[in-house]
């Protein structure tokens, strides 16, 4: 019954801790306790800095452990470095929920090498990857409906194309010190490496009768966060740690030209995938049992 009751806490919890908590709007503490205080939250808020005696006129504590009571949950926004030791001042305080809040990958290498803020990097990054991945899903769809009248295999061609064209550049808006010139690049990249969305939607679907489309999607989209949101992340993060004592402050950037690297695998996938595409569409077309 242990189960239940903590799920109601971390939907409504009676107490929150926020750890990085500030009243700098720029950086992720200082929004969310802003956002607690701002909407009245309907319970205890305990700012925990270390520096500060008091936040918008509530108490800071320097350690959750000096809360008045165990708080329900605590959100951490501090460095990725400190993550390990908060949740363990958590659990050795007693509270049992945690959401740990850290920026990752591209918005950390803005931030790390490039000087920018949290809110800088987060509307920029926003613009970048929303327009970018916009134009370049509807232009990979658009190219597929364009040139498959002809031949076929261009539902596998348009992405491996997408793949390959995009990785030069984000070896460059990686590896750049110019700001603007790797966001531009990035800009750029982003657009054709979307085009493989469009094309491998209408794909799957011209390989399964109508009533199997919707679980194809499915399928698609389940393989596609499993992999590109869950195990990529992972191992992003994984290698990074174990990079940091060899290459100091750009172990993220060669950790994330690895990841680029090994996406370079999509291309001979694709152009496997290129080779059975005729003969697959053409079996799907054919009615059972005609030869």
């Amino acid at each position: 019954m242990a189960q239940p009751a903590r799920i109601a806490e971390m939907l409504q919890p009676g107490s929150v801790a926020v750890i990085g908590a500030s009243d700098d709007l720029s950086k992720f503490g200082g929004r969310l306790f802003h956002l607690l205080v701002r909407h009245r939250f309907d319970g205890a808020i305990y700012p925990i800095n270390r520096r500060r005696e008091s936040l918008s006129g509530i108490r800071c504590y320097a350690q959750i452990s000096a809360t008045p009571r165990p708080p329900d949950m605590a959100v951490m926004a501090v460095p990725r470095d400190h993550v390990e030791a908060a949740v363990r001042e958590c659990a050795q305080a007693g509270t049992r929920l945690a959401i740990v809040i850290t920026a990752k990958f591209w918005p950390s290498l803005l931030i790390r090498n490039h000087g920018m803020s949290v809110a800088e990097a987060g509307l920029v990054l926003s613009l970048v990857f929303g327009i970018s991945g916009a134009i370049g899903t509807f232009s990979g769809g658009f190219l597929v409906d364009r040139l498959t009248g002809k031949d076929r295999r261009w539902y596998a061609w348009v992405p491996l194309l997408g793949v390959g064209l995009a990785t030069l550049p984000y070896y460059f808006a990686i590896l750049s010190h110019n700001t603007a010139a790797a966001l531009l690049v990035l800009f750029l990249a982003g657009i054709v490496k979307s085009f493989y969305l469009g094309p491998c939607i209408a794909a799957s679907h011209a390989m399964v009768p109508p009533r199997m489309r919707a679980l194809t999607s499915a399928v698609l989209f389940f393989v596609l966060n499993m992999i590109g949101l869950g195990l990529g992340p992972l191992f992003t993060g994984l290698m990074s740690d174990l990079l940091a004592p060899l290459s100091g402050a750009d172990n993220l950037r060669h950790t994330m030209c690895a990841t680029t690297t090994i996406s370079l695998l999509a291309v001979p996938m694709f152009w496997q995938a290129s080779r059975h595409l005729p003969s697959n569409l053409s079996a799907k077309a054919c009615p059972t049992g005609a030869h």
